[in-house]
């Protein structure tokens, strides 16, 4: 009974269990989990990785990708054992436990190190800085990490240098020099590397010249020995010296001392000779300037009397040249001399009897020596002798009219003292009209020095903004009846830190961008200063132009000043010291009379000097007073000169020294507004007003000469002398005219005065004579003369504020700008064409001057003519003309308001211009 009971219990287990494990297998396996991230190391065994799953049994694991070499994976239990036998990266390795019914996966990541370990950090000393011949203190690695087992350097060290392969020690003594650079060491072992770069200099234990000067420049004379010029050196002692070019014939250098030393023979230009200071460790270069000038001097001057007038058969005064300078050994002239006179080859006078009539002509006389030449023009007139076939001048008597000087204050056109304006790019101040004007009619006062900073342009262009409002300035100086000094510059001052000018291309940029207002407003420009460069626009403290210029920064700074005077080809510019163009230009000598108001570069560039009177050198305007103050009177001669002073510097800022400078160097404007202190100076020293009509130039009438009478269509003989009280003369181009006014109907007729009043030299009386051609259409009558210094613009030359007033007394007219010359001529009709109508061709008459309500224009055919009416600022105007016959129209007038108008007849083959005056 009992075994049948135990048999039915075990049978009831049996049964039970098999129910279990149905519903086990009934299930997937889930939530499969390793530990995870594994890291491992070669040859050390690892502590076993064991899954843990729920769910359904597992039948069977599996793993991707395969261990790494050394590891083992249990299919059935999903163990990870073993010991790994190579390094392998991290890695993921997917492990997937399954059964019939599911599977479940798990990531199991593994990585194995090397049991070496790669290098973590290596650093040597550096930077380090030998000497040839000298031993270095060893340079040891220091590293973290993995010991390195091995070292390697590129490039090559320095010769004498080197490293061991096995601890990376460097060590040696240098064999050579050389330069600063950097060597790669790599410190390596059999599970990786790393890099340092070693900074090594190696210097010369023999120093390389660090400075080399000599005197210069130099100028010397052929045949006369040479004072040695020495080197003067810094650093390192040159063992040989050498030059390039050649030294001028004569000369030689030593090549191991430097010294140049001779007898110049043969004369040569200025020319810049580089000589090269050298030793084993390296060179350094002066360019020294030497010109030799030949021991024949040059003749400086010649002149001859001229004007001259001769009659046929009639045996002429000898007339002899005047010279100075070096003795002329010949003379030629060109074109040959009229019929009948001739010229000594040797003396070079003219003498002789004129066999025929020739009119009046230029005849060029050359007197010439072994060292240069000099020229003169003289003038000379053959009429024929009474009863011969030539044509006299064809005027009467003559009579002479003495003038008295006027000691008034009063404006004249680019001279005088000027106020400073400035304007910046970040906060534009324009000029005011009201205030322009009253500069030149309550002080007296014609220009302005307009500085216009870029600060804000610097790395870009000038903004359509800024050049808007240039533009308009531009317009209120001219409204104004002023001219301006013109500056440009990027920085107002010398601080650290602050852009104190562009680069050249920028410069140039801007200068291009510039060119089309500059080259529009032209007119009313006196002079553009260099400016652009350093702060100011003084070519000083400079970023980009050298601080102590080489020749390479002279030719920059030359290609801005080039390019700013091809801008305006009829202006002249300014530096600020007289060095600046001595270098910039490669020249020492001051210009010749035959050089100036020519088109070269140097014959349009002057002076100006700001810091006047201020120490015994003007705070650095003056390098060598001795040789820059001859420099300096010479050029000023022929090329403006002005500044402004800035400081007190008693008694050299005072009144004595001032004037007797001002004299000196010609100077033509001065600044009103700095130094305050020194202008208060002049003006209670009671110099000021004589500063104030001698700047720039003063033209007195003395007196002249003028026919009486005359044949219309002749040419008369006319004789002004005219005196220079101020310091300078005019810098820019002024043509004189002579005007015949009609003393009934007031028409007016022009004539070409033929003399250049910028050679009306200072502190000099100017004898102008000339055959004056009278004007063609001149009706008979009584015609005052008078004589206009108007400005060469044609938009400006009818403007009296832009012409010259001569100072005397009861000659100047305000409305027209003219001086009146207190003399009455009485033409006669002589040569004029008469039209069918019995009026002379092309004669054009209005009345009345001035103008009130209208003005009556007679002419043959005037109304055929279209009229246009100009104003002083150019600007067109409505008319209303009414033609009472062909040959007569009334101009209304009562529209415009009083001052002077322009007006313009054409009938397209046919055009001319009048100037009308309007008084209400």
């Amino acid at each position: 009974m009992r075994k049948v009971f135990a048999l039915m219990i075990g049978l009831l287990c049996l049964y039970g269990n098999a129910q279990n494990l149905t519903s086990r297998v009934k299930k997937a396996p889930s939530g499969l989990s390793y530990h995870s991230p594994n890291v491992f190391t070669v040859g050390t065994q690892i502590a076993a990785l064991l899954p843990t799953v729920s769910g359904g049994a597992v039948s069977q694991y599996t793993i991707s990708p395969s261990l790494p070499s050394g590891l083992h994976f249990n299919s059935y239990s999903g163990k990870i054992t073993g010991t790994p036998t190579a390094a392998r990266a991290i890695t993921t390795y997917n492990v997937t436990a399954s059964n019939y019914v599911g599977s479940t996966t798990a990531a199991v990541v593994i990585t194995v190190n090397s049991s070496v370990q790669a290098p973590l950090t290596l650093s040597y000393p550096s930077p380090n800085v030998y000497t040839t011949g000298t031993a270095i203190s060893t340079l040891s690695p220091t590293t973290t990490g993995g010991a390195p087992t091995s070292y390697s350097v590129s490039p090559s060290l320095p010769g004498g240098l080197s490293i061991s392969s096995s601890t990376g020690k460097i060590t040696g003594t240098p064999t050579a020099a050389s330069s600063l650079a950097t060597y790669t060491v790599t410190a390596s072992n059999s599970a990786g590397s790393k890099t340092f770069g070693v900074v090594i200099t190696v210097n010369s234990s023999v120093l390389a010249p660090l400075t080399l000067s000599y005197p210069s420049p130099n100028i010397y004379t052929t045949g006369s020995a040479i004072a040695t010029l020495s080197p003067t050196t810094t650093g390192g002692a040159p063992t040989s010296y050498s030059v390039s070019p050649s030294l001028p014939g004569g000369l030689s250098i030593s090549s191991s001392t430097g010294k140049i030393t001779g007898t110049p023979t043969a004369a040569s230009s200025l020319a810049t000779y580089t000589v090269t200071a050298s030793n084993s460790a390296g060179s350094k270069t002066f360019g020294v300037v030497i010109t030799v000038n030949s021991s024949v001097q040059a003749p400086l001057t010649l002149s001859y009397s001229s004007p001259n007038v001769y009659t046929t058969g009639s045996a002429i005064a000898t007339l002899s040249p005047t010279t100075t300078g070096g003795a002329p050994t010949s003379y030629s002239v060109s074109p040959s001399l009229p019929g009948g006179l001739s010229i000594s080859s040797s003396t070079g006078k003219i003498t002789g009897t004129p066999t025929a009539a020739s009119s009046l002509a230029t005849y060029t006389v050359t007197a010439s020596n072994s060292a240069g030449s000099k020229s003169f023009g003289v003038v000379i007139t053959v009429n024929a002798a009474s009863g011969g076939s030539g044509t006299g001048t064809g005027s009467g008597p003559t009579a002479t009219v003495n003038y008295t000087v006027s000691t008034a204050a009063f404006p004249n056109p680019e001279r005088g003292f000027y106020h400073h304006t400035e304007t910046h790019s970040n906060s534009y101040s324009a000029l005011n009209q009201s205030t322009l004007t009253s500069y030149r009619t309550n002080s007296n006062i014609t220009l302005v020095l307009r500085l216009f900073y870029l600060e804000n342009f610097v790395n870009g262009s000038i903004s359509s903004t800024y050049l808007t409002n240039m533009q308009s300035d531009f317009a209120r100086i001219r409204a104004a009846g002023l001219k301006c000094i013109v500056r440009f510059a990027y920085a107002d001052n010398s601080d650290s830190g602050v852009a104190h000018d562009a680069n050249k291309a920028t410069i140039l940029s801007h200068i291009a961008q510039l060119t089309p207002i500059l080259q529009a407003n032209a007119d009313i420009i006196a002079l553009v200063q260099a400016g652009f460069i350093g702060s100011w626009g003084e070519w000083y403290y400079t970023d980009n132009f050298g601080m102590n210029p080489t020749q390479a920064d002279y030719t920059n700074r030359k290609a801005v000043l080039d390019a700013l005077l091809a801008v305006l080809p009829n202006r002249m510019t300014q530096l600020r010291t007289p060095a600046l163009k001595q270098h910039t230009y490669n020249t020492n000598s001051p210009l010749s009379l035959t050089q100036a108001y020519t088109s070269a570069s140097i014959a349009r560039i002057g002076h100006h000097n700001d810091c006047f009177l201020a120490s015994s050198d003007d705070y650095g305007t003056y390098v060598n007073t001795s040789t820059e103050y001859p420099y300096l009177e010479q050029e000023t001669k022929y090329v403006p000169m002005g500044g402004e002073t800035c400081a007190l510097n008693a008694p050299r800022s005072q009144c004595a020294s001032a004037i007797s400078e001002m004299s000196k160097f010609h100077w033509s404007f001065m600044n009103m507004d700095y130094n305050e202190n020194v202008i208060a100076g002049f003006q209670s020293d009671n110099c000021f007003t004589d500063m104030q009509n001698r700047l720039g130039y003063r033209f007195e009438l003395v007196n002249g000469t003028f026919p009486t009478s005359a044949t219309g269509g002749s040419a008369i003989p006319i004789t002004i002398q005219m005196k220079n009280s101020g310091f300078a003369t005019p810098f820019n181009e002024r043509t004189p005219y002579i005007i015949f006014r009609n003393a009934v109907t007031n028409a007016e007729y022009k004539a070409e005065l033929n003399s250049n009043p910028r050679f009306w030299n200072a502190g000099t009386t100017t004898t102008i004579s000339d055959n004056v051609q009278l004007p063609t259409g001149m009706v008979a009558g009584s015609y005052k003369l008078f004589l206009v210094l108007p400005d060469a613009d044609a938009g400006l030359s009818t403007r009296p504020e832009y012409s010259i007033r001569l100072a005397n007394n009861n000659t100047w007219e305000s409305t027209t700008g003219y001086n009146n010359l207190l003399h009455t001529i009485t033409i006669s009709n002589g040569s004029a064409k008469i039209t069918a109508s019995g009026k002379p061709e092309a004669s054009m008459v209005l009345y009345p001057v001035p103008a009130n309500n209208s003005v009556s224009v007679e002419m043959e055919n005037i109304a055929s003519y279209k009229v246009t009416i100009i104003n002083s600022l150019g600007q067109t105007l409505p008319v209303n003309v009414d033609p009472e016959s062909d040959n007569k129209i009334v101009i209304d007038t009562q529209n415009l308001s009083s001052g002077v108008y322009f007006v313009t007849f054409d009938r397209g083959d046919k055009k001319e211009t009048k100037r009308i005056i309007v008084s209400h």
